[in-house]
């Protein structure tokens, strides 16, 4: 059988990315700016002083629409 493929599929993932973003309500727009552009740290550097995973910082950076680096 298919599976289907619809909005309760999803749901489990936007409820736990929605739990993330509570849980580190200290994590702004301003700061990830200042952090990433201003300083020039790497997300690796910036998930690592904020105690967080990259994953944390770089779905942050995809909320507030902030563009990252090329690697390397």
């Amino acid at each position: 059988m298919d599976k289907q493929v619809g909005p309760d599929d999803e749901q489990p993932h936007r409820a736990a990315r929605e739990r993330a973003f509570r849980r580190y309500a200290h994590i702004n727009k301003q700061l990830l700016s200042e952090l990433y552009y201003t300083q020039g740290l790497s997300t690796v550097e910036i998930a690592r002083h904020l105690g967080v995973s990259r994953n944390v910082i770089w779905e942050y950076m995809e909320m507030y629409r902030l563009k990252r680096r090329a690697a390397g």
